[in-house]
């Protein structure tokens, strides 16, 4: 499950992403940061976790980074 009371940005998560994948050819272009007519927000990756910690006493433990190179090594071994 993810979920962090951290924001990220789209943008960030992606370049993360091709930063730490293996064979590092992977490029991020972002074609349009705002889609006309939406917030700036959409932008952003935020899902509420504060019912999760109020109600089961659960907080975030795996940073960012973490989490995405320990998807890459499951994925690719």
């Amino acid at each position: 499950n993810v979920g962090s009371a951290q924001a990220f940005s789209l943008a960030h998560i992606a370049n993360s992403v091709a930063e730490l994948a293996p064979l590092r050819r992977s490029r991020v272009k972002i074609l349009n940061r705002t889609v006309h007519g939406q917030s700036a927000q959409r932008n952003f990756y935020l899902p509420d976790i504060r019912r999760a910690h109020d109600q089961l006493g659960l907080d975030s433990c795996i940073e960012l980074k973490d989490a995405i190179r320990h998807v890459i090594d499951l994925r690719c071994g």
